[in-house]
């Protein structure tokens, strides 16, 4: 299965819209558009290996199924990553900057978010940030 950022970032809108949210209702939401595999296996990404979010695993009975999750809730990291690809043009100038890379760690990303970010403030405010 390949990570979808897009996916990604639609989770963590939905997520801090709703907190404690469990993945059957992410995987229902019009803006997720995503299976409930999908989603579990981007949500187990998130929680237990980027530290986005947190939330409690619910295994499934079903041994070629996805666990589930529910209360999941945006860490501060989750917080910082969303307030940096929030703005859709930054977005998509973050992901037109890796696609032409054609390579990238997530933190490659974040960084480029915070870059492209940082010079937006400094266009409508003047100041440089150095962060």
């Amino acid at each position: 299965m390949k990570r979808d950022l897009d996916l990604v970032r639609r989770l963590l809108l939905k997520i801090e819209e709703r907190h404690n949210i469990a993945s059957s209702d992410l995987a229902c939401d019009e803006l997720i558009s995503a299976s409930h595999e999908l989603v579990s296996y981007h949500l187990q990404m998130m929680i237990q290996e980027a530290g986005l979010a947190k939330g409690i695993s619910i295994p499934d009975m079903d041994e070629d199924a996805r666990d589930g999750w529910e209360d999941i809730e945006l860490t501060w990291k989750g917080h910082d990553f969303l307030d940096q690809v929030r703005d859709d043009e930054i977005w998509r100038l973050t992901k037109e900057g890796v696609t032409k890379a054609k390579g990238f760690s997530f933190d490659l990303l974040a960084s480029l978010a915070k870059g492209l970010a940082r010079e937006k403030i400094k266009k409508h405010t003047g100041i440089e940030i150095d962060i």
